[in-house]
């Protein structure tokens, strides 16, 4: 019997209550934009300027997995979908002698590359089969001079 991916999400930060256990995931997101590099050293000059752009840092992921038995062993993957080409993947181990029992695991992510269109998907893998999936779309930004509209 295959395990059960009960949710999977991504995100800014997941935080564990040290005083309840529970897990608190703050930021969560589908959606990157990126500025190809030639356009942006073409197109940013001192009166054009990106407001209110931030840095993304490093994200990360948050599991709910149960019917393990034993010992399992999965694949955490992040893939380009239009060629299915994975561009990182990590693996992790979950041993559980009760198949009822609920596990959380929260990954620590590398800043998701955004260089190019396209849909991605960061995929859990158990036995070489995904047993879930989570799509990320990636757009390619708009610079330009942005009017501040609060005042």
């Amino acid at each position: 019997m295959k395990p059960v991916l009960q949710a999977i999400l991504l995100a800014d930060h997941v935080y564990v209550d040290k005083g309840t256990g529970k897990h608190v995931v703050a930021g969560v997101f589908d959606r990157l934009s990126f500025i190809p590099k030639e356009r942006m050293e073409a197109e940013l000059t001192s009166e054009n300027v990106v407001l209110g752009g931030m840095q993304a840092g490093s994200p990360w992921a948050f599991l709910s997995i149960t019917d393990v038995r034993g010992e399992q062993c999965f694949d955490l993957r992040y893939v380009f979908l239009d060629d299915d080409q994975v561009i990182f993947q990590t693996k992790f181990t979950i041993k559980s002698e009760e198949p009822l029992r609920t596990h959380r695991v929260v990954a620590p992510l590398p800043p998701l590359p955004s260089k190019r269109a396209g849909t991605f998907a960061l995929e859990v893998v158990w036995n070489e089969e995904p047993i879930g999936t989570y799509r990320v779309v990636v757009t390619e930004a708009s610079i330009g001079r942005q009017n501040n509209v609060d005042g």
